[in-house]
């Protein structure tokens, strides 16, 4: 029952935000889980549980707050929150 967003390179987005106002650097400013990306490495702050998934669906990460991986498409489960990665 996630939202999906999808947060591109140095951007990043929490729930409810709208991905088309976001540029290098803007961060949203409220209490919801928040993903970005700096180069290859992959954030999430204010979630407890935290899981990622590359896109065919396997399990590469569990409870971290930072994931360095290599280009490509990833999905983050945080708490109750969906959140497409792009990592360029």
């Amino acid at each position: 029952n996630g939202e999906i967003l999808v947060v591109n390179e140095d951007k990043a987005i929490s729930n409810g935000a709208n991905s088309e106002n976001l540029s290098g650097t803007d961060e949203v400013a409220d209490n919801s889980v928040k993903v970005s990306t700096i180069g290859n490495v992959i954030r999430i702050y204010g979630a407890t549980e935290t899981e990622i998934y590359g896109v065919s669906g396997v399990l590469l990460a569990r409870n971290v707050n930072e994931y360095a991986t290599t280009r490509g498409i990833y999905l983050i489960k945080a708490d109750n929150k969906v959140i497409k990665v792009v990592v360029r």
